[in-house]
């Protein structure tokens, strides 16, 4: 990185300022900001999906829904 002082108002010295700072290292820096809400974010939804319903069953194989333009409808 280079930093360069950045001198505020009044002589007031503050930090080092990046001037290279751009999108990416904003993203990289709310990474590591976020990085513990973001574990306990994914712990918690891996354990709600073991408790979440299973999805529908199909009777058709994916191979089949895959190669026709709409499913046939379900008839009861």
């Amino acid at each position: 990185m280079n930093l360069t002082p950045y001198s505020g108002m009044a002589g007031e010295s503050l930090a080092l300022v990046d001037v290279y700072y751009d999108f990416r290292f904003w993203i990289l820096q709310q990474q590591q900001v976020n990085e513990g809400e973001i574990e306990q974010a994914r712990c918690y939804w891996l354990a709600k999906a073991k408790i979440c319903p299973l999805p529908p069953y199909c009777r058709w194989p994916v191979s089949q829904l895959l190669s026709v333009k709409y499913a046939p409808p379900v008839t009861g």
